[in-house]
């Protein structure tokens, strides 16, 4: 097939985008950018968004094309140097499935997939190799290999594409994002499945019965049961292989959403939380996993089994007596099972309380000591073990009434409820080996309840405090409007009567507050060591919601704009601890709030802006220049540089108004002047923070 019939042109990109979608979408298609430059990979992200998606922007380099490929999934490829498009629905090591533009889904081995991406690199560069070729007379067996190997030096670290990966958002319900899984048609084939083998393996036994009861010819009887049990072993493999399935395609998106409400959880939950408890929710995360893995399918088959049993006993020799016995002993089950759950529940809480506390003091306990002194030091803790030890206490006695309940009490129960129908002896002895039997599949399936029980259990509790992150994941962000180009006088920031507290009860930190800012303004914001200036930064750059009060960027709202787009206009470099300097190269820290793997431009950028903020003689001192590694283990950084690249990250996202706070404090009067110079210059609205 020749290229543009396996590529898409820029006009028909919205149609990709959509064909990619990991779930179907009824969105309008959004107006495609009349070329392919920077905007675009802003359109592809909003028209993502639309279609219930996020993208993952992949910089690929020529060197690096068969490793992306070969784990791509959905994803949508620009060839660079042409306006031309690639559909990717799914990569392996040898071969790429693409979406052609007639709505086909072609094969191609992995070297003519990667000839397709670097065409357009190679054609104006094939001429000169050609003519190397010829004047070093290669042989016509080595030509093309020789003539590959120079390609690939040439080009080995040039981005020849860039893609984007689409991922669902997990911003839809966790009953979707489960069908959307096929978890529903799956479970549904299980259960029938499971049903089916069961009531084969029941059939056996009565084929086993009636021969040994009724006399039946041996050879049919022996030829029946061998194709019963035959046929349960089969539905019994089909079911480990269903359930093997569910499990790993259910754990995949109960990880997915864990990620996605990860990063996602706002700023401030992650404030008031402290690692601790971060940490707590994380570890909880492994048990929900395995409580709804493998709890879930044993409760299914321990139902299934209870559901034949009932229907056993009520043909026995008690008729329904028996049955309904069952009924009021599960319902007993379930009441008992409720109240353990709950006073586990209070003992697992206190247990995680004091995780938290114990790394809290580990983390201070010299400042611990110093102010308490050791023996008080020990007390509190000691309360909380006394609380502790009082709980599990309380927790076991239940327990160990679920272990009786769902041991041999239940035959003890049901064999009192028989033993009039056997004294009496008004039943044949075949209703009363029915009805023993069916006591026998109930205690079976309550073994299998009682080890399930377990397990849902702790997941119930581990989700509830794994459940502040896994609510994030249904977070979802509006897509963003385009901007237009501030003009001067235009109003970009209002705010009227805003009103902020930490929390429900507490006294408001910024009270009834009102601004307006516009393009190029210069405010001055000057007050004295907690006068809540930093938490009205970050109320105006979106990190913080305001309890009360109206904030518009641009006439819209936070949420009508959505948060990406309101901090990309509105940036915000915090104090210095809040601020941070990477474990990473010197360009990374610079542009991590711009994109990575940077464009050219933005390494262009880059350099002017350090050269004007005197940090140009910096990087020439690094061995490794602006690629130079810094942070902890790298270049160690001044606290006057440090101070410096926070401005410059800040100006290289190219905001419309920029907040600094206090970023002009550790800086001497020198490097002050270059810096306030630097930041001037540029037609932005600026903010500028200050102690007094």
């Amino acid at each position: 097939m020749s290229n543009d019939a396996l590529t898409w042109p820029l006009e028909r990109l919205g149609e990709l985008l959509a064909a990619l979608a990991p779930t179907p979408s009824d969105a309008p298609p959004m107006q495609v950018p009349e070329a392919v430059d920077e905007p675009l990979d802003h359109w592809i992200t909003q028209h993502a968004q639309v279609l219930g998606a996020v993208t993952f922007r992949e910089n690929m380099r020529h060197y690096a094309l068969e490793p992306t490929l070969s784990v791509a999934g959905r994803m949508v490829v620009w060839i660079r140097d042409s306006s031309r498009f690639v559909g990717v629905v799914e990569g392996t090591r040898k071969e790429v499935r693409l979406l052609t533009p007639d709505q086909r889904i072609v094969t191609l081995s992995m070297e003519e997939t990667i000839e397709l991406l670097t065409s357009a690199f190679e054609s104006p560069v094939s001429p000169a190799i050609e003519q190397a070729l010829t004047d070093a007379n290669v042989p016509p067996k080595r030509r093309e290999r020789v003539r590959r190997t120079l390609l690939e030096q040439r080009a080995s670290h040039r981005t020849v594409c860039i893609g984007w990966r689409l991922e669902p958002d997990f911003s839809e319900s966790y009953v979707k994002d489960v069908r959307n899984a096929g978890l529903l048609r799956d479970a549904g084939g299980f259960a029938l499945a499971y049903v089916a083998q069961f009531a084969l393996q029941l059939l056996a036994w009565v084929v086993v019965a009636s021969f040994a009861l009724g006399g039946l010819p041996s050879g049919p009887v022996t030829v029946a049961w061998i194709l019963l049990l035959a046929s349960a072993i089969f539905l019994q493999v089909t079911c480990s292989w269903w359930q093997g399935l569910i499990a790993i395609r259910l754990g995949v998106v109960l990880k997915q959403r864990l990620l996605a409400g990860a990063l996602r959880v706002d700023e401030q939950v992650i404030r008031s939380d402290g690692e601790s408890r971060l940490l707590g929710r994380v570890l909880e995360a492994n048990v929900v996993e395995q409580a709804i893995v493998n709890g879930a399918f044993v409760i299914v088959i321990g139902f299934i089994e209870l559901g034949f049993a009932a229907w056993v006993l009520a043909r026995g020799a008690s008729g329904g007596w028996l049955a309904a016995a069952l009924a009021v002993w599960m319902a007993a089950y379930v009441v008992i099972n409720y109240l353990w759950y709950r006073r586990r529940r209070a003992a697992t809480e206190s247990r995680i309380e004091m995780t938290h506390d114990l790394v809290e003091k580990m983390i201070g306990h010299r400042t611990q000591i110093a102010q308490d002194g050791l023996h008080r030091a020990a007390d509190e803790a000691d309360r909380h073990f006394a609380g502790y030890y009082t709980l599990a206490r309380r927790t076991d006695r239940w327990s160990t009434a679920v272990e009786v309940m769902s041991s041999h009490a239940w035959t003890l129960f049901a064999l009192l409820i028989l033993a009039p129908f056997i004294v009496v002896g008004t039943n044949d002895p075949v209703s009363l080996a029915i009805a023993v039997g069916g006591i026998i599949l109930v205690e079976r399936a309550m073994q299998k309840l009682a080890s399930a029980v377990w397990q849902i259990v702790d997941g119930a509790i581990a989700a509830k405090q794994v459940w502040p992150i896994l609510r994030f994941a249904a977070k979802r962000e509006l897509p963003g409007i385009a901007d237009a180009p501030a003009t001067s006088g235009e109003t970009l920031l209002e705010a009227r009567d805003v009103l902020f507290r930490y929390a429900p009860g507490y006294e408001p930190i910024v009270r009834r507050w009102s601004l307006s800012i516009a393009a190029a303004d210069r405010i001055l914001l000057e007050g004295s060591s907690g006068s809540g200036k930093s938490t009205l930064a970050s109320v105006v750059g979106g990190l913080r919601r305001a309890e009360s009060g109206m904030m518009l960027l641009r006439g819209l709202d936070l949420q009508t704009l959505g948060e990406l787009r309101w901090r990309k206009s509105v940036v915000i470099a915090p104090q210095f601890h809040e601020n941070h300097i990477f474990s990473e190269s010197f360009a990374f820290n610079l542009l991590m709030g711009k994109r990575w793997p940077p464009w050219t431009e933005d390494m262009d950028a880059a350099q002017q802006v350090c050269e004007e903020l005197g940090l140009s003689e910096l990087i020439q001192k690094m061995p490794g220049g602006i690629f130079q590694m810094v942070g902890d283990t790298g270049w160690q950084l001044s606290h006057g540089e440090r101070s410096r690249v926070f401005i410059a990250r800040a100006l290289l996202q190219q905001p419309d108004v920029l907040v600094l706070d206090e970023s002009f404090a550790a800086l001497d009067p020198d490097n002050f002047e270059r810096a306030l110079e630097c930041v001037l210059r540029r037609p932005i609205a600026l903010v500028l923070i200050a102690h007094v």
